[in-house]
């Protein structure tokens, strides 16, 4: 049976709604705004509770992304000032009080229905995904034989290799990997889309510690150094949130200056109702122009900068951030480095 969760400042209002509806689908009436962190398939909200958590209920929306959960906002002709532009990214349908039954149930079919199609196309694009996992693993088996076959090549004949060969057999692998990563970041970019976003508290100076250990393998030869501040708790999923920050650390140490040591500075501050995140490095930065978009995936520019690759990795952090109902934006000036700034929902407003 489908939840329809009543988050109804009048607890007289609420109980004539229960009664009106019970029958069909399991209601509960909520008691405070915890209850939005609850399971449930349609939300009814007054206009008081709307006001009052109007960023809540956004970004409990975004948190069953790409599932749709339709919330239902009823209210009177003193409350029409609340609707704008901005509403309908926490609220899909507005009913007028006071409510006729038939109505009623007929609008939360109707949100209903497309939730069921809504999970119903979520289902088929996990097949789809799963289907696209098959066939990564098939298009990365020939890409490791390939390898494997150039390195039996270059130990069996290594004392009549040229040094033209030599560099052709190294520009080989290079591609290899090339393609290995592409594929990886594919997949990547589909689970993050898809994963159910599972909340918790960690140290975000632990997960980047984490993240520089991975990457100091993968480029021994980079000198870095790191500028933290104090110690700040996030609350996200940490698994997802270290796929972002990989990402973001990954382009720091890929493109860090030849001649210098890389510096990573991580600054934490707070500002309207986020918790703010800079990575800022001092590597080869890149030209910001209108028209490019570095979050965009495949996004190219004309030079060979930083952004001059498949334009996966920065996708990747969009998407994550915004499941986690914050958003990200980026500074670079070409020789100056990049600032790569992270907002998050502060613990507050967001549970």
């Amino acid at each position: 049976m489908e939840k329809v969760l009543l988050f109804i400042d009048n607890r007289i209002n609420a109980e004539l709604l229960r009664n009106l509806i019970s029958g069909q689908y399991e209601v509960k009436i909520a008691e405070d705004h915890t209850s939005l962190y609850d399971t449930y398939d349609l939300g009814i909200f007054d206009a008081v509770v709307y006001n009052r958590f109007r960023e809540l209920l956004k970004r409990r929306k975004l948190r069953e992304e790409p599932v749709f959960l339709p919330h239902l906002l009823m209210a009177n002709k003193n409350d029409l000032k609340f609707i704008n532009s901005r509403l309908w990214s926490r609220i899909d349908d507005v009913i007028r009080m006071p409510v006729i039954k038939a109505e009623l149930t007929a609008r939360i079919s109707n949100l209903l229905k497309i939730r069921r199609f809504s999970n119903g196309l979520a289902e088929k694009v996990e097949d789809l995904t799963a289907f696209t996992n098959n066939v990564a693993h098939d298009l990365g088996r020939p890409l490791r034989a390939s390898d494997n076959y150039l390195r039996q090549f270059r130990e069996k004949f290594a004392a009549e290799l040229t040094p033209d060969s030599e560099e052709l057999m190294n520009k080989i692998f290079g591609q290899n990997e090339r393609m290995s990563r592409l594929i990886s970041d594919l997949l990547r970019f589909a689970k993050a889309g898809l994963t159910e976003v599972r909340f918790s508290e960690f140290d975000l100076t632990n997960l980047i510690d984490s993240c520089l250990n991975e990457l100091r393998v993968l480029f021994p030869h980079v000198r870095y150094e790191l500028a933290a501040g104090e110690s700040v708790n996030l609350r996200g999923d940490p698994t997802l949130i270290r796929h972002a920050f990989l990402n973001i650390l990954h382009n720091s140490f890929k493109f860090s200056k030849p001649d210098s040591p890389l510096s990573i500075g991580i600054e934490n501050t707070s500002d309207s109702g986020y918790r703010v995140v800079t990575i800022r490095d001092n590597g080869t930065g890149f030209t910001m122009t209108g028209a490019m978009d570095p979050f965009k995936l495949y996004e190219r520019q004309k030079e060979h900068t930083r952004i001059g690759g498949y334009g996966i990795g920065l996708s990747i952090v969009k998407l994550i951030i915004e499941r986690h109902g914050g958003h990200v934006t980026i500074n670079s000036n070409p020789g100056d480095g990049t600032a790569v700034i992270l907002f998050f929902p502060l613990e507050a407003d967001y549970g």
